[in-house]
């Protein structure tokens, strides 16, 4: 795969703006596909590095319900690093907008959809397992829509393989987070799961 810089897209427009980064929809210049940019600010080379690393691991992924990572690089924004991720656009948004539009209009999913949804998201999630990463924050924001029947399992912002052992840091967005994190407690896999039921 050929190396890629920031120089290499156009933003058409940004879609979250945080203390750690933003997040932007950009257009390839070189054949005009959409796809989105989020940058992460990072405080040393070494976590640049260590960012570099754990992403170029998310860029190995294939699953068709895993938002695919395109390209990662570094970045130098005047004084401060930034790692770039470059990932599969999805069209259709969050599973979280999804939702609070249906519930807007006092409608409900039907059940065999969310049967599909939830097929598709313990299908991604085995994968993930099986390649040693834990999410760690899933959540209906961090499950994006390519269509209303194909979701994609996305924002690796808190990802982390798990092949050292089990984890203790509380991480994550606290109603969707497993007892064993709140409570400081190791853990391991089974958060993700406890994840997927919550959105469930």
């Amino acid at each position: 795969m050929e190396e890629c810089d920031k120089d290499d897209y156009d933003v058409l427009n940004q879609l979250a703006k945080g203390g750690q980064g933003t997040t932007s929809r950009v257009r390839r210049k070189r054949d005009n596909s959409v796809w989105v940019l989020k940058e992460s600010f990072v405080d040393s080379t070494k976590a640049g590095n260590a960012a570099l690393r754990e992403a170029k691991t998310l860029q190995a992924l294939n699953h068709p319900h895993i938002n695919r990572y395109h390209d990662v690089f570094l970045h130098q924004d005047d004084a401060q690093l930034v790692v770039c991720m470059v990932m599969e656009y999805c069209e259709g948004g969050d599973l979280a907008h999804y939702l609070i539009a249906f519930k807007r209009h006092n409608m409900i999913v039907e059940p065999d959809r969310v049967l599909r949804w939830m097929q598709q998201m313990s299908s991604a999630i085995a994968y993930l397992h099986a390649h040693k990463i834990v999410h760690r924050d899933l959540k209906p924001q961090n499950i994006f829509m390519m269509t209303e029947d194909s979701l994609r399992v996305g924002d690796f912002g808190l990802a982390q393989t798990i092949e050292r052992g089990k984890r203790t840091s509380q991480v994550g967005t606290p109603c969707y987070m497993a007892p064993e994190v709140l409570h400081h407690d190791a853990y391991a896999e089974t958060v993700d799961i406890w994840g997927l039921g919550c959105i469930g």
